[in-house]
Formats: C-alpha cells, structure tokens, sequence
C-alpha cells in the first residue's frame, strides 16, 4: 500500500467476511449504529440493531465494521 492510500484509508487490515452472530458498527451519521449479523447472502447482510429495527445492508456501498465476533 503506497503512503498516500494508507494516509486516506488507514493501514491495511485482514478482512474477514461477517459472519452471522457477529456484532457491526454499521455506517450511519457520525458514529454508526450498533446491531449483529442475522444472516448472510452473497451481497447482502442482514442486521438487527440494538436500538430495534432490522436492515438489509449492501457492504460495498456502506461500511460495515466488525467489532466482535461470534
């Protein structure tokens, strides 16, 4: 990774594809919802938030970080 991309999007990370169970901060105003992963399709991951409400989430058009897993 050059420094330049490094500088606008972080150091380079392994990526683990999210797992049901799994707990996400999915992207969403300034800090993102918290919620876990239901289940999973190829391009789609459905999310249940802890503040009530479920989605239906497309990871490459909004992020979905993993913040503990199942």
């Amino acid at each position: 990774m050059s420094r330049t991309a490094a500088a606008i999007h972080g150091p380079a990370r392994a990526h683990h594809a999210p797992m049901a169970g799994d707990r996400v901060r999915v992207a969403s105003g300034v800090f993102g919802r918290l919620g876990r992963i239901r289940s999973t399709s190829p391009g789609h991951v459905l999310v249940e938030y802890d503040a009530g409400g479920r989605e239906v989430v497309d990871p490459t058009r909004r992020a979905l970080w993993v913040v503990g897993r199942a």
